[in-house]
């Protein structure tokens, strides 16, 4: 292997929640592999990524990694990365299936982190339908790859517990239904940052709806290299 192991960072609280449900794959964004992309309600608009030079990486239900439309394993990636020349601030898009698990989506994550990307792009799906005969560009969250600093983080764990996941904000235990509320008491400025955790069979629907809360407070969102659950 020839990249740090990619893990990300959250303090989690140990209510159950339902697994939200995926919507469908959006317009646009023809390239490579088609997935059920999750929703969010504050995800910016990033046309580029239609581009015909744009880097795409695909992670399906069943963990298959695609570069592009083509099939590739972590390794592989690793390669294919390396080699294809790219704009110095090109963006990295995933699309990675709302069912599939945080272990594979860390098979993306850690190339991307070995060929100096500090911050990716995790597409999800449209909240509103596209307008009658136009194209809705393609949208996403911005992700930090890259540890923040201590002070002012808030750490978001997210953690499999039997059939459900349990979350903690800051090492205390909090519901689902208080993430939002929880979120913004303590967040105090736009430059804080909101570090994700989580184990290898949390649901990228669940890693990505934390993501969506966060960014409610105006907070970006962290999945640093850190160490395993």
């Amino acid at each position: 292997m020839k990249y740090a192991p990619f893990v990300c960072l959250i303090a989690l609280s140990l209510t159950a929640s339902p697994r939200p449900r995926a919507s469908a794959q959006t317009p646009g964004m023809t390239k490579g592999v088609s997935v059920e992309m999750a929703q969010t309600k504050t995800a910016a608009a990033y046309p580029a990524a239609d581009n015909a030079d744009a880097w795409i990486v695909a992670v399906t239900a069943d963990g298959h990694l695609f570069f592009g439309a083509k099939s590739v394993t972590p390794e592989q990636l690793f390669d294919e990365m390396k080699a294809t020349p790219r704009n110095r601030d090109a963006k990295l898009y995933v699309k990675a299936d709302a069912r599939s698990t945080f272990s594979s989506l860390k098979s993306a994550l850690g190339p991307a982190r070995s060929v100096q990307f500090e911050e990716i792009v995790l597409l999800t799906s449209q909240s509103t339908p596209a307008p009658a005969g136009g194209i809705v560009s393609p949208q996403g969250i911005g992700v930090r790859l890259m540890p923040q600093r201590k002070e002012g983080k808030i750490e978001v764990r997210l953690l499999s517990h039997g059939h459900e996941s349990a979350l903690t904000v800051n090492g205390k235990s909090v519901a689902w239904s208080e993430l939002e509320s929880t979120l913004k008491n303590l967040v105090r400025s736009p430059n804080q940052v909101v570090e994700l955790e989580c184990d290898d069979t949390i649901l990228v629907s669940e890693l990505i709806r934390v993501m969506d809360e966060a960014r409610k407070t105006g907070a970006a969102a962290a999945l640093p290299i850190f160490h395993s659950l």
